[in-house]
Protein backbone atom coordinates (compact mmCIF):
# COMPACT_ATOMS: atom_id res chain seq x y z
CA UNK A 1 0.00 0.00 0.00
CA UNK A 2 1.36 3.42 -0.96
CA UNK A 3 1.80 6.14 1.62
CA UNK A 4 -0.27 9.17 0.81
CA UNK A 5 1.67 12.37 0.95
CA UNK A 6 -0.03 15.01 3.04
CA UNK A 7 -0.85 18.31 1.36
CA UNK A 8 1.64 21.14 1.75
CA UNK A 9 1.09 23.34 4.77
CA UNK A 10 0.68 27.09 4.95
CA UNK A 11 0.89 28.95 8.24
CA UNK A 12 -1.21 32.11 8.50
CA UNK A 13 0.36 34.51 10.98
CA UNK A 14 -1.22 37.58 12.54
CA UNK A 15 -4.19 37.77 10.19
CA UNK A 16 -7.52 39.12 11.38
CA UNK A 17 -10.30 36.57 11.80
CA UNK A 18 -11.88 37.71 8.52
CA UNK A 19 -8.58 37.61 6.61
CA UNK A 20 -7.78 34.18 8.01
CA UNK A 21 -11.22 32.87 7.05
CA UNK A 22 -11.10 34.26 3.51
CA UNK A 23 -7.48 33.46 2.64
CA UNK A 24 -7.49 30.18 4.57
CA UNK A 25 -10.62 28.91 2.79
CA UNK A 26 -9.21 29.81 -0.60
CA UNK A 27 -5.84 28.17 0.14
CA UNK A 28 -7.60 25.01 1.37
CA UNK A 29 -9.53 24.84 -1.91
CA UNK A 30 -6.16 25.05 -3.68
CA UNK A 31 -5.05 21.93 -1.80
CA UNK A 32 -3.12 23.38 1.14
CA UNK A 33 -3.41 22.46 4.80
CA UNK A 34 -3.79 25.75 6.66
CA UNK A 35 -3.01 26.53 10.29
CA UNK A 36 -3.50 29.98 11.83
CA UNK A 37 -1.42 31.65 14.54
CA UNK A 38 -2.06 34.95 16.26
CA UNK A 39 1.57 35.29 17.37
CA UNK A 40 4.66 35.02 15.19
CA UNK A 41 6.68 33.34 17.94
CA UNK A 42 4.24 30.42 18.09
CA UNK A 43 4.18 30.13 14.31
CA UNK A 44 7.99 30.07 14.18
CA UNK A 45 8.14 27.29 16.77
CA UNK A 46 5.51 25.30 14.86
CA UNK A 47 7.40 25.80 11.58
CA UNK A 48 10.63 24.54 13.11
CA UNK A 49 8.79 21.51 14.53
CA UNK A 50 6.95 20.70 11.28
CA UNK A 51 8.18 22.79 8.33
CA UNK A 52 5.35 24.11 6.16
CA UNK A 53 5.63 24.91 2.47
CA UNK A 54 4.89 28.58 3.16
CA UNK A 55 4.12 31.24 5.73
CA UNK A 56 1.70 34.08 5.02
CA UNK A 57 2.49 36.76 7.59
CA UNK A 58 0.41 39.86 8.18
CA UNK A 59 2.67 42.73 9.07
CA UNK A 60 1.51 44.17 12.34
CA UNK A 61 4.07 46.09 14.33
CA UNK A 62 3.71 44.12 17.51
CA UNK A 63 6.58 43.40 19.83
CA UNK A 64 8.62 41.34 19.71
CA UNK A 65 8.23 40.05 16.13
CA UNK A 66 6.68 41.59 13.02
CA UNK A 67 6.52 40.13 9.50
CA UNK A 68 10.02 41.31 8.60
CA UNK A 69 11.58 39.90 11.76
CA UNK A 70 9.71 36.63 11.26
CA UNK A 71 11.17 36.43 7.75
CA UNK A 72 14.69 37.05 9.09
CA UNK A 73 14.29 34.31 11.67
CA UNK A 74 12.94 31.84 9.12
CA UNK A 75 15.95 32.51 6.87
CA UNK A 76 18.33 32.09 9.84
CA UNK A 77 16.97 28.66 10.80
CA UNK A 78 18.62 25.89 8.77
CA UNK A 79 15.59 23.59 9.11
CA UNK A 80 13.16 26.10 7.57
CA UNK A 81 15.25 28.45 5.46
CA UNK A 82 13.58 27.09 2.31
CA UNK A 83 10.05 27.86 3.53
CA UNK A 84 8.42 30.50 1.36
CA UNK A 85 7.41 33.67 3.23
CA UNK A 86 4.85 36.12 1.89
CA UNK A 87 4.26 39.32 3.84
CA UNK A 88 0.87 41.01 3.56
CA UNK A 89 0.40 44.53 4.89
CA UNK A 90 -1.34 47.87 4.66
CA UNK A 91 2.01 49.70 4.81
CA UNK A 92 2.67 51.40 1.48
CA UNK A 93 6.11 52.85 2.19
CA UNK A 94 8.76 51.78 -0.32
CA UNK A 95 11.30 51.49 2.50
CA UNK A 96 9.15 48.85 4.20
CA UNK A 97 8.82 46.82 1.01
CA UNK A 98 12.59 47.04 0.50
CA UNK A 99 13.20 45.91 4.10
CA UNK A 100 10.88 42.93 3.59
CA UNK A 101 12.69 41.89 0.42
CA UNK A 102 16.09 42.41 2.09
CA UNK A 103 14.95 40.15 4.94
CA UNK A 104 14.27 37.43 2.37
CA UNK A 105 10.51 37.43 1.86
CA UNK A 106 9.34 35.78 -1.34
CA UNK A 107 6.27 37.94 -1.84
CA UNK A 108 4.99 41.27 -0.63
CA UNK A 109 1.31 42.16 -0.95
CA UNK A 110 -0.68 45.23 -0.05
CA UNK A 111 -4.12 44.91 1.48
CA UNK A 112 -6.75 44.72 0.30
CA UNK A 113 -5.64 41.73 -1.76
CA UNK A 114 -7.79 39.17 -3.51
CA UNK A 115 -7.61 35.55 -2.34
CA UNK A 116 -6.52 34.62 -5.86
CA UNK A 117 -3.54 36.98 -5.68
CA UNK A 118 -2.60 35.72 -2.22
CA UNK A 119 -2.71 32.10 -3.42
CA UNK A 120 -0.68 33.01 -6.50
CA UNK A 121 2.04 34.66 -4.39
CA UNK A 122 2.13 31.70 -1.98
CA UNK A 123 2.42 29.22 -4.87
CA UNK A 124 5.03 31.38 -6.62
CA UNK A 125 7.06 31.62 -3.42
CA UNK A 126 6.93 27.86 -2.90
CA UNK A 127 8.07 27.20 -6.47
CA UNK A 128 10.88 29.77 -6.17
CA UNK A 129 12.15 28.31 -2.88
CA UNK A 130 12.00 24.77 -4.28
CA UNK A 131 14.04 25.84 -7.32
CA UNK A 132 16.66 27.49 -5.08
CA UNK A 133 16.91 24.42 -2.84
CA UNK A 134 17.23 22.17 -5.88
CA UNK A 135 19.95 24.36 -7.37
CA UNK A 136 21.79 24.45 -4.05
CA UNK A 137 21.66 20.66 -3.75
CA UNK A 138 23.20 20.27 -7.24
CA UNK A 139 25.98 22.80 -6.64
CA UNK A 140 29.20 21.12 -5.48
CA UNK A 141 30.48 22.36 -2.14
CA UNK A 142 33.64 24.38 -2.31
CA UNK A 143 36.44 24.04 0.17
CA UNK A 144 38.60 26.87 1.09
Amino acid sequence: MKDRQSPPGVLLVGLSDDEGQIFGSFLRRRGFMVEAFAEAELALAAAIDTPPAAILARHVQRAPMDGIELTRRVRAEQAIRDVAVVVITTRIEAAYAAAAVDAGCDGFLLLPASPELVAYEVERGIASRAARANKRSRTPATTG
